[in-house]
């Protein structure tokens, strides 16, 4: 179903990073390493579905598979059209949609109130500010109480928690050396209405 990174996995990312490098964020897809990593955090037993944002070409997503993440509890949101195609090639039984991350809440329809956890591998570090704020407005109405944020961000020294400070409160925190660049791994839980008082 698939392979380690290979070197067609590699060319791909590349030349979709050259064509859009605001969106994609990297110039190396994300290595086995931190996608085992994050699937050892998430587990295998899921309440609800797991959707990814931004899965590239897909190293989280094979990490999760391995991990023992059932390929029908997985959603891919992908804005890429030729990530979307090689996601849909390497594995037809996970559902990919190609689409934004902004409009996840139309994109999902009636899974929104089953979503157990959202991995996010977009970089909110590049993303335009008014691009990035509707993902996270989106964010805010696709993860419930019971639901869980993972956020990775390359910024090792800031993290990602100013980008999701108003609406999500920081749960876990690691980082990831291994990965080229090192990565940091972040988990939110969003904020209820008592955190306010």
């Amino acid at each position: 179903m698939y392979d380690n990174i290979t070197l067609k996995n590699i060319v791909v990312f590349v030349l979709e990073a050259i064509r859009n490098p605001r969106y994609v964020g990297s110039i190396f897809p994300s290595s086995h390493k931190l996608g085992q990593s994050i699937a050892n955090h998430v587990g295998s037993e899921i309440n609800g579905y797991i959707v990814e944002l931004g899965a590239g070409t897909g190293s989280i997503t094979k990490a999760l598979i391995e991990n023992g993440v059932t390929p029908s509890k997985l959603i891919i949101i992908e804005r890429s059209e030729v990530f979307v195609g090689h996601l849909r090639r390497i594995n037809p039984f996970i559902d990919v949609i190609q689409g934004d991350a902004a409009e996840m809440k139309r994109l999902l329809g009636d899974r929104c109130s089953s979503v157990g956890i959202v991995i996010s591998s977009l970089p909110f570090q590049s993303l335009p500010t008014d691009h990035a704020q509707l993902i996270i407005n989106a964010l805010s109405d696709i993860v419930g109480q019971n639901s869980t944020l993972i956020q990775y961000t390359y910024n090792l020294k800031r993290g990602a928690s100013h980008h999701f400070s108003n609406s999500f409160e920081k749960t876990a925190s690691f980082t990831v050396w291994a990965n080229i660049p090192p990565s940091r791994v972040e988990t939110y839980r969003l904020l209820r209405d008592d955190d306010f008082i």
